[in-house]
């Protein structure tokens, strides 16, 4: 069963069980299955996931009007993300590698990678 996003949004104000039940139904999956395709890590999107679940039950009166509660909800998921990696997921740059060598430093991969094209 559907509903409007305006009557989902005051079945979750009046604390309706129905209402709670197709809110989760419907975005645990879509954020779980999002998070957990971008970290790979299944634990870290299981606590993003009910982060970002908890964060827009509490912030619905704060939601911009012009955004549909789907479209809130990947708001909220996209800056969750961002906001883990840049505090916990840096590892992914020391997997770049140019020429067989690994490259760290963003600065270094960027001369190597100026190098590389100059060379063509």
């Amino acid at each position: 069963m559907k509903f409007s996003d305006r009557v989902l949004i005051e079945g979750l104000r009046s604390k309706d069980e129905k209402a709670f039940l197709i809110f989760y139904e419907t975005f645990f999956p879509r954020v779980f299955n999002y998070l957990n395709d971008s970290l790979g890590k299944r634990k870290k999107a299981e606590k993003l996931t009910e982060a970002v679940l908890t964060e827009v039950l509490q912030s619905l009166d704060e939601r911009p009007r012009r955004l549909t509660l789907n479209e809130w909800f990947f708001q909220v998921t996209r800056r969750r993300l961002a906001e883990y990696r840049s505090k916990n997921d840096f590892h992914a740059v020391d997997r770049i590698r140019i020429g067989g060598e690994e490259v760290a430093d963003f600065f270094r991969f960027e001369e190597m990678l100026l190098q590389s094209v100059s060379q063509r």
